[in-house]
């Protein structure tokens, strides 16, 4: 079902990456949304990739956990104006981040 992230699965790939000093890559979750595509977690370095509707892809660092999982359960909207941006503000955000569309990161 598109918008919900196995976290069983993600933990045993972390787990095994912890295991034998390999960083599992995350995988792009597609989402029902307006303005979003699809995200991704990457437990190893709390990243947060967002791939909105309009082509650009956009990081964002020092996620945790619950803040990934709270993503899944909401609005995908609400929770990028609630939790990483400013809601109201064109440039405001609460999270660093950087844009990575077109780079192998965005792969």
């Amino acid at each position: 079902m598109p918008g919900r992230l196995d976290w069983r699965k993600l933990e045993r790939q972390l787990e095994h990456a912890r295991k034998y000093g390999q960083i599992a890559r995350p995988q792009w979750v597609p989402v029902r949304s307006s303005n979003v595509r699809a995200v991704r977690w990457n437990a190893a370095d709390h990243t947060f990739d967002i791939r909105y509707r309009e082509g650009r892809t956009y990081r964002y660092f020092d996620i945790e956990p619950g803040e990934a999982q709270e993503l899944m359960r909401r609005s995908h909207g609400e929770h990028v104006w609630d939790i990483l941006r400013v809601r109201g503000s064109r440039t405001a955000h609460r999270k660093l981040w950087k844009e990575i569309t077109g780079t192998a990161a965005a792969a």
